[in-house]
């Protein structure tokens, strides 16, 4: 699930159990967790289904490749992990 999807479903979920509980009669005498719930799933689905989750837009971890001397390890492209999570960890 993305987080779009969860949001949506929340969203959903909420906006739908308040509409239902409002209306009477008929298919609407069903306790409205039924539906809302229902929506939710819908919401969180089809957004699942149209944006990519965040593995599939970043694609996949570089190789690491086998230890150096200092105990570390380097990507194909030489950058070490430390250094990797150093360029993560700074605030954006």
């Amino acid at each position: 699930a993305t987080e779009a999807g969860l949001v949506a479903g929340m969203l959903l979920g909420a906006v739908t159990t308040v509409v239902w509980h409002e209306l009477s009669g008929g298919v609407f005498d069903l306790y409205e967790i039924v539906p809302a719930f229902a929506a939710a799933m819908l919401g969180i689905g089809v957004y699942g289904w149209r944006e990519p989750s965040a593995g599939e837009r970043e694609g996949p971890a570089p190789r690491m490749k086998e230890p150096v001397a200092d105990g570390t390890r380097k990507r194909a492209d030489g950058e070490t992990a430390a250094v990797i999570f150093d360029r993560l960890a700074k605030p954006r």
